[in-house]
């Protein structure tokens, strides 16, 4: 920490090399790239704990993780509009909830999880998504409601 204080004392003030007196020698920091390589730093290590955490989760729970995952971008992507009724997320959802329903490797806790991820992502990004709606792909069943 010293030695780092001494530089960015002698950055700052004193510059480095020949003929500083004339501002040859003088440099300053970037505080825009800075910025942008910490930045980067950051979504390197959160991918990184992403790719640590999905290894620890069981297949479905990764489909999961994936349909929110997408459903995110999309919501970022469509900004503030949503999809009609019936189209490729729609769809997605659909197939989710069909899985989770039929698949006899799913658990109580990851058909609760693919029911929350639905009714939570679907009327983000698909309009008419209502109660009725999400009904009709059996997130009570899911949930383990009659």
């Amino acid at each position: 920490t010293l030695l780092t204080a001494a530089f960015e004392h002698a950055f700052a003030w004193l510059g480095f090399g020949a003929k500083t007196a004339v501002g040859y020698g003088s440099l300053a920091r970037d505080v825009e790239r800075e910025r942008i390589a910490a930045e980067q730093a950051q979504k390197q290590r959160e991918e990184a704990e992403r790719q640590a955490r999905l290894a620890t989760l069981s297949e479905n729970m990764r489909r999961i993780e994936a349909f929110e995952a997408e459903f995110e971008a999309r919501k970022a992507q469509l900004k503030g509009k949503l999809d009609r009724p019936n189209t490729d997320y729609h769809q997605r959802a659909q197939r989710l909830a069909k899985q989770a329903l039929e698949g006899a490797d799913w658990t109580a806790e990851e058909k609760r999880a693919a029911a929350d991820a639905i009714e939570k992502w679907l009327p983000q990004v698909v309009e008419g998504i209502n109660k009725d709606a999400l009904k009709k792909l059996k997130l009570g069943a899911l949930r383990g409601a009659s």
